[in-house]
């Protein structure tokens, strides 16, 4: 019996995009499942590639909106050996918390990246301290863009 029910959640499966109504999705996200089979969260990916493709290894510290709703848009994530990760994803802790992760990883380049922008760009850690975005709050940071 259990072959058999396989079998027949295979078929279920592979033929369920065309019998069933499409399913919900929440804006700019595929819907989370067991089987999806694409990249569920896009803009990461796109930072990841991008960093890929720069020579050295990289430190993202993530910044993200109070509202942010993880379950659904979670960017930090990481491989199980840091050591050897090219890139190394973190939450934005404040510039105290962050100035002691930097200096942990003090021969990578670190960069931030403000996980509520709809098209999320990298920028120089270094830069971001200039413009004083690291110690704003989300008000303040959106009256400085």
């Amino acid at each position: 019996a259990v072959p058999s029910i396989c079998v027949l959640l295979l078929v279920l499966r592979t033929a369920a995009g065309a019998l069933l109504p499409p399913m919900p999705s929440w804006p700019g996200h595929a819907v989370p499942t067991w089987c999806t089979p694409a990249t569920s969260n896009k803009r990461r990916a796109a930072v990841l590639a991008r960093l890929k493709r720069d020579p050295g290894r990289q430190l993202v510290i993530v910044h993200y909106d109070p509202n942010h709703n993880v379950g659904l848009d979670e960017w930090v994530y990481n491989r199980a050996d840091l050591k050897t990760a090219k890139v190394i994803w973190a939450h934005d802790m404040g510039p105290a918390e962050n100035e002691k992760l930097i200096q942990y990883f003090k021969h990578r380049h670190v960069w931030l990246v403000d996980a509520g922008d709809k098209t999320p760009k990298l920028m120089s850690y270094s830069a971001a301290e200039d413009r004083q975005l690291l110690s704003a709050t989300p008000e303040e940071e959106r009256a400085t863009r």
